[in-house]
Protein backbone atom coordinates (compact mmCIF):
# COMPACT_ATOMS: atom_id res chain seq x y z
CA UNK A 1 0.00 0.00 0.00
CA UNK A 2 1.10 3.54 -0.78
CA UNK A 3 0.45 6.84 0.96
CA UNK A 4 -0.18 9.95 -1.11
CA UNK A 5 0.60 13.09 0.92
CA UNK A 6 -1.39 16.18 -0.06
CA UNK A 7 0.04 19.48 1.18
CA UNK A 8 -1.74 22.85 1.47
CA UNK A 9 -1.13 25.42 -1.22
CA UNK A 10 -1.83 26.23 -4.85
CA UNK A 11 -1.11 22.68 -6.08
CA UNK A 12 -3.29 20.91 -3.50
CA UNK A 13 -6.23 20.33 -5.87
CA UNK A 14 -3.98 18.76 -8.50
CA UNK A 15 -2.20 16.64 -5.87
CA UNK A 16 -5.59 15.40 -4.65
CA UNK A 17 -6.81 14.63 -8.19
CA UNK A 18 -3.60 12.76 -9.04
CA UNK A 19 -3.86 10.71 -5.86
CA UNK A 20 -7.52 9.84 -6.38
CA UNK A 21 -6.84 8.63 -9.94
CA UNK A 22 -3.74 6.66 -8.91
CA UNK A 23 -5.10 5.08 -5.70
CA UNK A 24 -5.41 1.29 -5.71
CA UNK A 25 -6.85 -1.00 -3.04
CA UNK A 26 -5.16 -0.48 0.31
CA UNK A 27 -3.75 3.00 -0.43
CA UNK A 28 -4.03 6.04 1.83
CA UNK A 29 -4.66 9.61 0.73
CA UNK A 30 -3.23 11.71 3.56
CA UNK A 31 -4.01 15.42 3.89
CA UNK A 32 -1.32 17.26 5.83
CA UNK A 33 -2.23 19.70 8.58
CA UNK A 34 -3.69 22.97 7.33
CA UNK A 35 -6.43 24.57 5.26
CA UNK A 36 -7.07 23.27 1.74
CA UNK A 37 -8.89 25.55 -0.70
CA UNK A 38 -9.90 22.91 -3.27
CA UNK A 39 -11.37 23.92 -6.63
CA UNK A 40 -12.64 20.47 -7.66
CA UNK A 41 -14.15 17.54 -5.77
CA UNK A 42 -12.29 14.35 -5.00
CA UNK A 43 -13.73 11.50 -7.06
CA UNK A 44 -12.92 7.85 -6.46
CA UNK A 45 -14.22 5.06 -8.67
CA UNK A 46 -13.97 1.29 -9.03
CA UNK A 47 -11.65 0.55 -6.13
CA UNK A 48 -11.75 -0.65 -2.53
CA UNK A 49 -10.18 -0.22 0.89
CA UNK A 50 -9.11 3.39 0.49
CA UNK A 51 -8.33 5.52 3.53
CA UNK A 52 -8.66 9.31 3.31
CA UNK A 53 -7.28 10.94 6.41
CA UNK A 54 -6.04 14.18 7.88
CA UNK A 55 -4.08 15.27 10.95
CA UNK A 56 -7.22 15.69 13.06
CA UNK A 57 -10.68 17.21 12.73
CA UNK A 58 -9.40 20.54 14.05
CA UNK A 59 -6.12 20.40 12.10
CA UNK A 60 -7.00 19.45 8.49
CA UNK A 61 -9.75 21.43 6.73
CA UNK A 62 -10.92 20.65 3.19
CA UNK A 63 -12.89 23.58 1.79
CA UNK A 64 -14.83 23.08 -1.43
CA UNK A 65 -16.22 26.64 -1.45
CA UNK A 66 -14.54 27.38 -4.80
CA UNK A 67 -15.34 24.00 -6.33
CA UNK A 68 -17.29 23.77 -9.55
CA UNK A 69 -19.48 20.90 -8.28
CA UNK A 70 -21.82 20.46 -5.29
CA UNK A 71 -19.91 17.58 -3.66
CA UNK A 72 -16.63 17.39 -1.78
CA UNK A 73 -15.76 13.70 -1.81
CA UNK A 74 -17.52 11.37 -4.23
CA UNK A 75 -17.25 7.61 -4.55
CA UNK A 76 -18.72 5.41 -7.28
CA UNK A 77 -18.43 1.64 -7.03
CA UNK A 78 -16.03 1.91 -4.08
CA UNK A 79 -16.13 -0.67 -1.30
CA UNK A 80 -14.39 0.01 2.00
CA UNK A 81 -13.89 3.79 1.94
CA UNK A 82 -12.86 5.33 5.27
CA UNK A 83 -12.61 9.08 5.92
CA UNK A 84 -11.13 10.15 9.24
CA UNK A 85 -9.39 12.95 11.12
CA UNK A 86 -10.40 15.87 8.88
CA UNK A 87 -13.16 18.43 8.44
CA UNK A 88 -15.01 18.94 5.15
CA UNK A 89 -16.37 22.47 4.62
CA UNK A 90 -18.47 24.38 2.12
CA UNK A 91 -20.13 21.68 0.02
CA UNK A 92 -23.47 22.57 -1.55
CA UNK A 93 -24.61 18.93 -1.66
Amino acid sequence: PRTFLITPGPTATQQMLDASVSAVPGDTIQFDCGFFDLTQPMQLANTENILIKGCGKDLSFLSFKNSNQPIGIGAVNVRGLTVEDLTVLDTDG
